[in-house]
Parts: C-alpha cells; sequence; structure tokens
C-alpha cells in the first residue's frame, strides 16, 4: 500500500500565491481615460494643458468637492491590541504568566 502525503495544516494557513489579490478601488473615470491619448484625457477631464482658472476651480470645488484621496481601511495600533487581547489564547497565556509571577516562579512566566 503507497504512502499518500496528507496535509497537516489547514488550507488557509498556508500563503496561495494562486489567489487572486483584492483588486483597487479605482473611479470608473480614471479608469477611462488612462488609456487615452493626452488631448482627449484633457477633453474628457473638461480641462487643458495651462489648468483651470480660478473660476472653474472654485465651481468644481463646489459641485465636486475637495480633490483628495479617500483613506485606506488602515487599523491603528490600539484596536489591533484589542483584538490580540481577545485571543483565548493571549488570555490563557496571560493568566499563566500572572499566576506564575504571583507564585514566584518568575522563569515560567
Amino acid at each position: 500500500m503507497p504512502h499518500r502525503a496528507t496535509a497537516v495544516l489547514p488550507k488557509r494557513s498556508i500563503p496561495s500565491h494562486d489567489r487572486e489579490k483584492p483588486a483597487l478601488d479605482v473611479h470608473p473615470l480614471v479608469a477611462e481615460v488612462a488609456s487615452l491619448p493626452a488631448g482627449e484625457v484633457y477633453t474628457r477631464l473638461r480641462s487643458r494643458p495651462e489648468g483651470l482658472s480660478e473660476a472653474e476651480a472654485a465651481a468644481r470645488l463646489m459641485a465636486e468637492g475637495p480633490n483628495v484621496l479617500q483613506r485606506d481601511g488602515h487599523v491603528g495600533v490600539l484596536p489591533r491590541f484589542a483584538k490580540a487581547l481577545a485571543n483565548p489564547l493571549v488570555v490563557l497565556l496571560s493568566v499563566l504568566a500572572t499566576v506564575s509571577l504571583t507564585t514566584g516562579d518568575g522563569r515560567a512566566a
């Protein structure tokens, strides 16, 4: 009977290079003008090489809002720390370290 290799780890814990990466969230207009020649980009964006006048820029600011990048979903240090503390293994190890320190066994902590 030939020996069959079996998986030891669950499939999700092994990084997969063939998995599709999440796509960037790009505005459809950006995707559309990315392949156009410069002259057509100016036409499509209602602009020109020398830029907009003060009046045009003010009107667009009122109509479209400020030209800022959207914030990513970056999670701060405190929420990540709180999530780590909610892990049962972390709680168990913390309790065991506290008991070891309380009983005077600093090496086990």
